[in-house]
């Protein structure tokens, strides 16, 4: 694993360097997160089929992922309006850009701006809300009728309720995805979701560099059971 990282962050730096400034390259600290994720996208590890962004933020993921693999779709969703709006890279004919809440099922929520881009979300309780709940499956499905390939869910707290509305796409076409926890002050939390992902036949690889403010804020990259995990990972 650790000559994977070298390796990874080795090419990355070249992805950097051919690329330039036209793409917009997510923060430093996840440098070695970035590397691994081109390097499965480069050897085939990740089927043909469309990307997603969920809890996208300003766009930091999005435009990475839009701008590495222009011949996919990436679908950038998040509850913020305006999150969605300043995204730099909105003009990529690949990029679609989505207003939903992540949830296990169909609904509405209510939310308050914390500043600096974020939210907090709380689901409505009489049918009404600010922004509609949507899941995953309903998403692909319904909504855009494509396959997911790649799913990068960095939702705060709501992987699990993410992860639950996904079984359909997760059974029937296998993508690659990520989730983004905070491994210690929400443990019973991560051993619930860690559950979840094996009862799927997942394997989960933990990238070990801090992700967020907190530092026990960890990527997992989670690999379907058709895939050679020690190729892919070695």
């Amino acid at each position: 694993m650790y000559s994977m990282f070298k390796l990874a962050v080795v090419i990355c730096t070249f992805v950097v360097q051919v690329l330039g400034e036209n793409c917009h390259y997510p923060e430093r600290y996840e440098r070695s997160f970035t590397a691994i994720t081109v390097e499965l996208f480069k050897n085939n590890f990740v089927p043909p089929g469309d990307i997603l962004d969920v809890g996208s933020h300003k766009g930091e993921w999005s435009c990475t992922f839009a701008c590495l693999f222009p011949g996919r779709i990436v679908h950038a969703v998040d509850p913020d309006a305006s999150n969605l709006q300043r995204m730099k890279c909105a003009n990529r004919g690949n990029l679609r850009r989505h207003q939903y809440g992540l949830d296990n099922s169909t609904g509405w929520m209510k939310y308050v701006k914390l500043g600096h881009g974020f939210t907090e979300v709380k689901r409505s309780t009489d049918g009404t809300g600010d922004v509609k709940l949507e899941s995953l499956d309903n998403m692909f499905l319904k909504e855009w009728k494509s396959v997911p390939a790649f799913m990068h869910i960095d939702v705060e707290g709501f992987e699990l309720q993410g992860l639950q509305g996904a079984v359909q796409i997760l059974d029937k076409y296998l993508p690659v995805f990520s989730i983004e926890i905070h491994v210690i002050e929400k443990k019973d939390f991560t051993l619930e979701l860690i559950k979840f992902v094996e009862e799927r036949k997942y394997t989960l690889y933990m990238v070990n560099e801090v992700c967020g403010m907190r530092k026990d804020c960890r990527n997992f990259i989670c690999l379907p059971p058709n895939i050679d995990r020690n190729r892919a990972m070695s």
